[in-house]
């Protein structure tokens, strides 16, 4: 077989096999895709990369009343009082960088993200509290956060959940990686809790009523996609205008 031959096949570029998709195409020749190199899947992956998890750890530590700093060696952190008696957690994180290319020596205790313990253990303290809604800057419309699982149990599939964003039938369903991306660029808003004016409240559930009907997207293969609201965002109300001096 001539090595141009499989060179043109594969699409870089486009990241496709032969015209197709390249995930479609590891699903029919392995089967699945558990082995697969998803950095290189065009479409149904994120293009999202590490520092693109940095905002979410500020955010976490803040929240952990831990301030976050950086050197030229990267970041460092004290871990949050709630964590200090776990014993997977050193007291102190230093160098940490959001950073794939960092060298194989130093990777293991310095590269963080998804997998890294610290980070592992911010995700499930943050999955695990009972808040369903936040008000945040920066956020151009009511947004309903919705988990999508396949109701087909035994797929063997490496996906079987993802969330996405909401915010009406006009615009559809956000997928996870625009939507991370897009509330990146939020700011969390500390307010007391407060009573929905009664406009928004009629927003919010029509929000709620119409995502049940939605035509989900095609979510990684999933037979029977369901959706289930798990919680609403909301754009920080507009500050009322100064009051010039001359009235």
């Amino acid at each position: 077989m001539r090595t141009d031959t499989l060179k043109n096949w594969w699409d870089v570029k486009n990241t496709r096999f032969g015209g197709e998709d390249a995930l479609a195409t590891a699903r029919q020749l392995l089967g699945g895709v558990a082995k697969y190199d998803f950095s290189t899947v065009a479409g149904d992956i994120p293009k999202l990369d590490l520092p693109q998890l940095e905002p979410f750890f500020r955010v976490a530590m803040q929240k952990h009343g831990r301030r976050v700093t950086r050197s030229d060696a990267g970041l460092s952190v004290a871990t949050p009082e709630i964590m200090r008696n776990d014993l997977e957690l050193k007291p102190r994180y230093d160098g940490l960088q959001f950073d794939r290319t960092l060298p194989p020596q130093g990777a293991m205790s310095r590269m963080m993200g998804v997998g890294h313990v610290l980070m592992d253990k911010l995700l499930d303290h943050a999955s695990a509290q009972q808040v369903f809604t936040a008000i945040l800057s920066g956020l151009e419309a009511p947004t309903l956060l919705v988990k999508v699982e396949d109701e087909i149990t035994g797929t063997k599939a490496t996906v079987n959940r993802v969330i996405l964003g909401y915010q009406g039938s006009t615009q559809g369903f956000i997928r996870d990686g625009n939507l991370l991306l897009a509330l990146n660029g939020c700011a969390l808003i500390e307010q007391p809790e407060h009573k929905l004016e009664n406009s928004l409240t009629r927003h919010v559930q029509a929000l709620i009523d119409d995502v049940s009907k939605a035509d989900l997207p095609a979510v990684l293969g999933f037979r029977h996609p369901k959706a289930r609201p798990i919680m609403v965002l909301l754009p920080a109300p507009a500050r009322p205008a100064c009051a010039t001096e001359n009235g």
